[in-house]
């Protein structure tokens, strides 16, 4: 972590790169995993390959804004005073009944799965985990609209062939919030709280 204070991207890489290590910390203890991150404020002392490494941040940065301002223009360019209509083809349908899980959630799965449980399932809070979350929904407010499983990216919501129920499984979900958008009558909410169980014995929960 030597070079990430001064970083010319450190008002937005380093604080993530901090908020992740608590997140990950608290979890870990949560879990009761012997694991440990340590972060260590290591770097090279050589000026020559400071300066290379700044030069060449300095060159990608420049690339990037080209690129975007380059992409504005055109843009702006393709952009008329019409009312453009907006519509789905079939392909985006497609896209939308295409379930699927990143690979860092993959990832995140394997490792779950050689971990150790905890004496005891913790009770941790929600608003701890960016990652994914636990789901409460409102059966009275609820319209079985039926949006909020059709446009859930990875299946973390899904339905029975009658869609008389939603089940929800916290591990598949990636806190997109794109459930919540969809859902008019605001019938979907976050719990303030999470088991570290949800981890520890992929299920789904009935809503």
């Amino acid at each position: 972590m030597g070079y990430c204070g001064d970083c010319d991207i450190a008002h937005t890489c380093h604080k993530q790169i901090l908020s992740n290590y608590e997140e990950a910390t608290y979890l870990l203890e949560a879990m009761e995993s012997e694991a440990v991150i340590k972060l260590e404020n290591i770097c090279y002392t050589n000026e020559s390959k400071s300066s290379k490494r700044r030069d060449f941040l300095n060159a990608a940065n420049l690339k990037t804004v080209a690129k975007v301002k380059k992409s504005f223009e055109d843009e702006v360019q393709k952009a008329s005073d019409e009312l453009t209509e907006h519509t789905l083809e079939k392909t985006d349908i497609a896209l939308l009944r295409r379930k699927t899980i990143p690979n860092r959630r993959k990832i995140f799965f394997t490792a779950i799965k050689r971990a150790i449980k905890p004496s005891q399932f913790h009770i941790i809070d929600a608003t701890e985990v960016s990652f994914t979350s636990q789901k409460l929904m409102d059966e009275e407010a609820c319209t079985a609209c039926q949006m909020c499983y059709r446009v859930c990216p990875t299946g973390a919501l899904v339905s029975d062939v009658k869609n008389s129920k939603i089940d929800f499984d916290p591990f598949l979900c990636i806190k997109c919030h794109i459930c919540h958008d969809v859902c008019e009558p605001n019938a979907i909410t976050l719990a303030d709280s999470y088991n570290v169980k949800e981890f520890l014995s992929q299920q789904y929960k009935t809503l």
